[in-house]
């Protein structure tokens, strides 16, 4: 039996399972169907309706996030009509290639990779293309470590009824969410961020307007696994025994995400963001007493994943490979196109958004710094990294 060395993910994703939910997958083998799995499905469902913030209706559908993504494109766009895609960022052109592979018509302005998208881009485009009638963006970039200002993104979308894609894969569970406040009509998520689980349902919250407007298109949605309507109308049909839809739900991964959402609620969602904002807060404050660059404005940096450019004298390689094989600590590379061996990022989410996570990674990284003959104060950045820790617990 091949069992992996685990060392620290400290990475935007996979984050670190706790383990109650191991355990929860360590039970034999359990039905997706019957009275008990009714049970919790329902369970779940009404815990994801709380961290989602909504009383949409919620899907879970088997797959990765992505696959909650191309749902969305697939039944919010016909093909020939056109759909705003702002760049940015890795999973801003993952919606591109979803948008274009649905046979949409793409409107897609440039937005420099580690700044955000603005709502003043958002207005111009749409009004220079107002038959527009959708949007796909990425709540939190986790390619640059920027978080957008959804919030008025969202509210130029509403004044213009355009129904909008949202991408909360890294934001949900760490960063506020609001889906019914800000008008979200696809919010899209999965289960191995934020929410502490592995890796197994893509999650959607789908509101009245997006299945009106799905409901009244010219053609019918293609497909019939990511055919959303498809999949709402075998879960009301089958909602007394099998309430997932028509397929198989990864059932001990929906037991492992009934934990970790209970934990979640306990937890409270307010305590939940302040404390995930104080962790990047703090690893910012460390990075910086170092002297090393950060690559997002503070205003506009993520509170789960930070982005920062290596010192000179360094390599990402050699980084990745100090940080793994001499502090069983691992941290991730760069998507970013022109910053490819200058750029790494540290995920700081769910349970690793925590003191002693932050204190055991800034240190290290300044030993493997050192390790390339590149000298940093050390000692300055664990000084750093408590202090907006006292500060916050003041």
């Amino acid at each position: 039996m091949r069992i992996q060395k685990h060392c620290l993910l400290m990475i935007p994703g996979p984050t670190e399972i706790g383990y109650e939910a191991l355990l929860a997958m360590a039970q034999p083998s359990i039905r997706h169907y019957g009275d008990d799995y009714v049970e919790r499905h329902l369970h779940v469902i009404e815990r994801l309706q709380t961290v989602f913030q909504t009383k949409n209706t919620i899907l879970m559908i088997p797959g990765s996030s992505s696959i909650a993504m191309e749902a969305a494109v697939n039944g919010a766009v016909e093909p020939g009509q056109k759909i705003l895609v702002p760049g940015g960022g890795m999973f801003a052109e993952r919606f591109k290639e979803m948008a274009v592979n649905c046979n949409a018509e793409l409107v897609s302005p440039e937005v420099e990779w580690c700044t955000p998208l603005m709502p003043e881009l958002v207005a111009d485009t749409l009004d220079q293309h107002p038959d527009i009638r959708v949007m796909a963006a990425v709540h939190n970039e986790t390619s640059t470590g920027v978080t957008h200002p959804i919030e008025d993104i969202a509210e130029v979308c509403r004044e213009r009824e355009v129904s909008l894609i949202l991408d909360t894969v890294t934001s949900l569970g760490g960063i506020k969410v609001l889906t019914d406040e800000w008008g979200v009509d696809y919010c899209v998520s999965g289960n191995h961020k934020g929410l502490e689980s592995p890796s197994g349902t893509g999650l959607i919250a789908v509101s009245e307007r997006a299945w009106e407007r799905m409901n009244a298109r010219k053609t019918p949605i293609h497909g019939w696994f990511l055919n959303l309507l498809n999949l709402k109308d075998y879960a009301e049909r089958f909602a007394q025994w099998h309430p997932s839809g028509p397929v198989s739900q990864p059932s001990h991964v929906v037991a492992a995400l009934e934990v970790t959402l209970d934990n979640i609620v306990a937890e409270g969602l307010d305590n939940r963001f302040r404390r995930h904002a104080l962790c990047a807060r703090a690893c910012r404050a460390g990075m910086q007493a170092m002297g090393v660059e950060l690559l997002a404005a503070d205003e506009y940096a993520s509170n789960t994943v930070t982005a920062f450019r290596i010192p000179d004298g360094t390599t990402d390689t050699e980084t990745l490979r100090l940080m793994e094989q001499e502090f069983e600590i691992i941290i991730a590379g760069s998507h970013h196109p022109r910053l490819v061996g200058q750029m790494l990022r540290i995920g700081h989410m769910g349970s690793t958004a925590d003191r002693n996570c932050m204190l055991l990674v800034i240190n290290a990284l300044a030993e493997c710094f050192r390790m390339q003959g590149v000298k940093v104060d050390a000692g300055a950045a664990v000084e750093a990294v408590l202090a907006v820790f006292r500060n916050g617990e003041d």
